[in-house]
């Protein structure tokens, strides 16, 4: 199996893991990447599900009424929404994830970690233009 392959079954986990580092919270994709067992995987899996929920939860509501969201609110969701296609968790994803590395195949949690960072990036990069662009527009 090729490389790419194999991670693309993980694609909307590593974008969530990079959402949530994009956003300045690198703990999680720090802790996979220095993971020695499964514990620690799940336990970052479980920070990066939890630090996203209020999110998602506020944004599955609000998209369904947008008065309710705020003009940054509304960003943020069209951002997770652009990212992951939708306001759910890759379940199915982290379920895989987590049943190699009970397999003992630790080293994919770690490579999902670089891409996530990696992507992480990116996001923040093309953001701080985004919002550069926009500034120098109104002047």
């Amino acid at each position: 199996m090729n490389v790419k392959t194999e991670f693309s079954k993980y694609d909307r986990l590593v974008k969530m893991l990079a959402f949530v580092a994009s956003d300045g919270s690198y703990v999680v994709i720090d802790r996979i990447a220095r993971a020695y067992d499964r514990d620690l995987v799940e336990q970052s899996i479980y920070e990066a599900v939890r630090y996203l929920a209020p999110d998602l939860r506020k944004c599955s509501e609000g998209m369904r009424d947008l008065k309710t969201l705020s003009e940054n609110e509304k960003k943020r969701c069209e951002s997770i929404k652009n990212l992951l296609g939708d306001f759910t968790i890759p379940e199915d994803e982290i379920n895989a994830l987590l049943e190699d590395v009970e397999k003992g195949r630790l080293s994919i949690a770690k490579k999902i970690a670089i891409r996530a960072l990696a992507k992480a990036l990116a996001i923040t990069t093309t953001t701080e233009k985004t919002e550069m662009s926009t500034s120098a527009e109104v002047k």
